[in-house]
């Protein structure tokens, strides 16, 4: 995989793009990825959307994570 693109939408509006490699792997994928959340986020609902692109622009990875800061 080329690249993994991660984004972040805050209450319907986008708000955070970051792209990461890839990396390889054959049949197991594992990837651990970090990062802070820094103390003056806004509150309200937040939608991660993480997908893995290949070099002739495929997708072939979605994860969608779901959040809300009260």
């Amino acid at each position: 995989m080329k690249n993994l693109h991660v984004h972040v939408d805050w209450n319907g509006s986008p708000l955070y793009d970051e792209d990461h490699d890839g990396g390889s792997y054959s049949d197991t994928f594992t990837y651990d990825m970090k990062w802070d959340v820094p103390s003056y986020a806004p509150n309200g609902d937040y939608v991660v959307t993480i997908t893995g692109q290949e070099d002739d622009g495929s997708t072939d990875l979605c994860v969608k994570g779901l959040f809300t800061f009260e």
